[in-house]
């Protein structure tokens, strides 16, 4: 199973790496079709990529979320934190995780109810990925109440 998470892993930073290069390959072909060509196939493949453009960025920010879940490196709020002893911040760091994961399955829920009703209009094939990105973070939400490193006694929580 751990084998299985790290190759999980590896696969995030990669095709988040993949990602970002794409998006700055089509917003660049977007600005040269734009800008420098008047035909009308090139103006209505310019209008397709910057309907797609959004969906990539949000795909993209489900990838950074993961990778960032998955190495422990999250942005934290901590200001309340560090006014309380170890115990109460155990406690908020879970909750805080418990947050993150009633989001999320919220966010399931609404990407599901929106892709199931255009399931015959081509917008959802942008839209369909956002389930099983939100999934991964949940995944990687359960990792962090169940970590198997020996260096992470920093994060064991109560």
């Amino acid at each position: 199973m751990r084998k299985i998470e790290n190759v999980i892993k590896e696969v995030e930073v990669y095709l988040a790496i993949l990602l970002v290069a794409f998006i700055c390959i089509i917003s660049f072909m977007k600005l040269i079709m734009r800008n420098f060509m008047s035909s009308d196939a090139a103006v209505d493949l310019s209008d397709d990529i910057s309907k797609i453009i959004p969906h990539l960025i949000l795909l993209l920010g489900f990838l950074g979320s993961s990778i960032g879940i998955s190495r422990r490196e999250t942005i934290q709020m901590d200001v309340l934190t560090r006014l309380y002893p170890p115990k109460f911040r155990a406690l908020f760091i879970r909750l805080g995780y418990i947050m993150l994961a009633i989001m999320l399955a919220f966010t399931i829920l609404f990407a599901y109810n929106s892709v199931s009703s255009m399931q015959d209009v081509k917008y959802w094939i942008y839209c369909a990925y956002i389930p099983v990105f939100a999934i991964l973070l949940i995944k990687s939400i359960f990792v962090q109440f169940h970590p198997e490193d020996e260096d992470v006694e920093e994060h064991q929580v109560l």
